[in-house]
């Protein structure tokens, strides 16, 4: 076996596409979002793809010689199609993403359980690939002359590479420069669409929410801020006492009024327990109180 540029092209790309999977699931852990979860499953299932090119360089011949390993390279890369179809079409078509996301995966997952089956199924798997290669192109198109976003053009000329690749793929030129070529634009333009909706993502473009994460986080982090804000106004400017305490009755909280009505400033009755009850009430209050936190009606 001799390493050849074509064999460690193919390894670099391998790690390259589990380097985007798990960036993916990074970002599903950290906002709960299927879709990233979808695209994370995506890259891991195309990285069985472009493996199969580096284990053919490399000759190992128990794992060449069984119908498996062919039958998953064809899965893997029909998986990726179909989570980029799913993507556009999300965006023509308004539907429940959890119900897609659930299909999603009961079909993926259908497939990889027959093609760990001793039948000869990569014909019918590469035709599948070519007919949602071909959906992709149509829905793409369409989705950009709608949203004239550029998110929308970045991802198309990836999936316009993906499918370059699988031409590749069926022409049987398979380890050529052209297949390496075009597997590598595809996702540097997955790149430039996640760079792109991560910084510039426009809310109503249906690509975008597939991507970006900062943008979401941060207008959720400025949203709670400007609330924060407009409740601390209304909280120091009523002429009502606003008082907030534990479940053991210490006061946390007591607004600015407190000192016009009962001449303390916030300060000093802050960490005091039924300071401002009398002092024959307090036992009585307490109960009250309790009974309140509990639920009970007095």
């Amino acid at each position: 076996m001799f390493i050849t540029p074509e064999l460690l092209l193919w390894t670099a790309l391998v790690l390259s596409v589990l380097v985007f999977g798990f960036w993916f699931l990074n970002l599903y852990v950290k906002d709960r979002d299927k879709r990233k979860l979808m695209f994370s499953i995506a890259f891991f299932a195309n990285t069985i793809s472009f493996a199969y090119f580096v284990i053919n360089m490399l000759g190992i011949p128990l794992i060449n010689a069984t119908m498996q390993f062919h039958n998953l390279y064809a899965w893997g890369g029909m998986v990726f199609l179909l989570a980029m179809f799913i993507a556009i079409m999300e965006g023509i078509i308004k539907v429940d993403f959890d119900k897609i996301f659930l299909s999603f995966v009961f079909v993926i997952s259908m497939f990889f359980a027959v093609a760990l089956l001793p039948i000869n199924l990569v014909d019918v798997l590469l035709s599948l690939r070519r007919f949602v290669g071909l959906g992709i192109i149509i829905a793409g198109t369409y989705q950009i002359y709608k949203t004239r976003s550029l998110t929308a053009l970045m991802f198309l000329i990836s999936l316009i590479c993906f499918i370059i690749f699988n031409i590749s793929v069926f022409t049987g030129v398979e380890e050529s420069y052209l297949s390496i070529f075009s597997a590598y634009m595809a996702h540097i333009f997955i790149l430039f669409t996640v760079i792109i909706s991560s910084y510039h993502g426009n809310p109503s473009d249906a690509i975008s929410p597939y991507f970006s994460l900062r943008e979401e986080l941060d207008f959720a982090k400025r949203a709670l801020k400007e609330s924060e804000e407009r409740y601390r106004i209304i909280v120091e400017n009523t002429n009502d006492v606003i008082m907030l305490t534990t479940p053991e009755g210490i006061i946390s909280y007591m607004s600015p009024s407190c000192k016009n009505i009962f001449g303390y400033v916030p300060g000093e009755l802050k960490g005091k327990e039924f300071e401002l009850v009398y002092p024959d009430d307090v036992i009585e209050v307490k109960k009250l109180y309790h009974q309140a936190l509990s639920g009970v009606s007095g």
